[in-house]
């Protein structure tokens, strides 16, 4: 499926699967064209998401949310380790598609880092 993405100018991108970097940490994203029975409901996107990460062992769950997106929904999950300062899943569908967005932090991101994040996120549609 086709994104479009609006990817800040400092962050670096390689293609396949889409991974967007910014020092130390990246954003990965994967999308995933399933069949609509197992499209999950809206409503479960945020305990999915929380249990990706933790079967990932991405670390404890501090945050978890769900939200209307450009895409449609989605449900997120913020996780914390010795490993990762912080990593965040994002599970986005349009009750057609789904697409995953991990953001791996080796290193704390900036609040710069975090917002560009969260733009890259909401804004992100199907062409």
């Amino acid at each position: 499926m086709p994104l479009k993405i609006a990817i800040p100018e400092r962050w670096a991108t390689e293609a396949e699967p889409l991974s967007i970097r910014c020092g130390q940490n990246e954003i990965q994203i994967f999308c995933d064209d399933a069949d609509e029975s197992s499209i999950p409901k809206p409503e479960h996107l945020e305990d999915i998401a929380s249990g990706f990460g933790v079967e990932q062992l991405y670390g404890e769950v501090v945050d978890s949310s769900s939200a209307i997106c450009t895409f449609g929904r989605m449900g997120t999950a913020i996780f914390h380790s010795h490993e990762f300062p912080r990593v965040q899943v994002w599970l986005l569908t349009n009750s057609r598609s789904l697409i995953w967005v991990i953001h791996i932090c080796r290193e704390e991101p900036s609040e710069v880092e975090l917002s560009e994040a969260r733009v890259l996120i909401h804004t992100l549609s199907a062409v």
